[in-house]
């Protein structure tokens, strides 16, 4: 299954233009049935630098791949 998501887009509607890997990395999560509080622990130990966004970034990721998945 191939799905297309503008990460560059959904990077910048969380407030962090430049996070498309970590969007990317929410929608390969959900895709790979990674656990989402698992991976959002993980950006918080790693990425702690603008965590917020990073983590807004990470569920958007994450729930674009979820809705496209209905």
């Amino acid at each position: 299954k191939i799905i297309w998501i503008d990460a560059g887009k959904i990077a910048s509607e969380a407030g962090l233009p430049i996070a498309e890997n970590i969007v990317l990395l929410g929608a390969l999560s959900f895709i790979s049935s990674f656990d989402k509080e698992s991976m959002i622990n993980m950006l918080e130990k790693h990425i702690p630098r603008e965590l917020d966004k990073n983590i807004a970034a990470f569920r958007a990721g994450y729930e674009t791949a979820e809705g496209m998945d209905k």
